[in-house]
């Protein structure tokens, strides 16, 4: 198990599902109850170095959602992200952080 930094536990797979396997999202949006999407596995764009432990990474995926599980302003059955999320503690005690504002796009595709 890992503990991000919001505090939620995520348990890691023993192995990696390979670029395009679908696999299940689990969210708590705020101010909402739990939802299930399908999204695809996630591809890294870029890695950043932002200090001697820490680094952003540029990430994209698709997610697949029924319409009224979709975001209120793109209420569409599948959409491409792209975030930049920090990541700190690098190595085995790295810990992901939530993405600032502005740093996550999305689109209808």
């Amino acid at each position: 198990m890992r503990q991000c930094s919001s505090g939620a536990l995520h348990s890691l797979a023993d192995s990696a599902p390979g670029v395009g396997e679908r696999v299940a999202a689990i969210g708590f949006p705020l101010g909402a109850g739990l939802t299930l999407t399908q999204g695809s596995v996630s591809v890294v764009t870029a890695i950043t170095p932002t200090g001697a432990d820490s680094a952003t990474v540029a990430m994209s995926f698709v997610s697949t959602q029924d319409t009224a599980d979709a975001p209120s302003d793109l209420p569409v059955p599948r959409i491409c992200w792209q975030t930049q999320l920090p990541v700190t503690n690098l190595g085995d005690d790295a810990r992901i952080g939530t993405a600032r504002s502005g740093a996550t796009t999305k689109n209808s595709c």
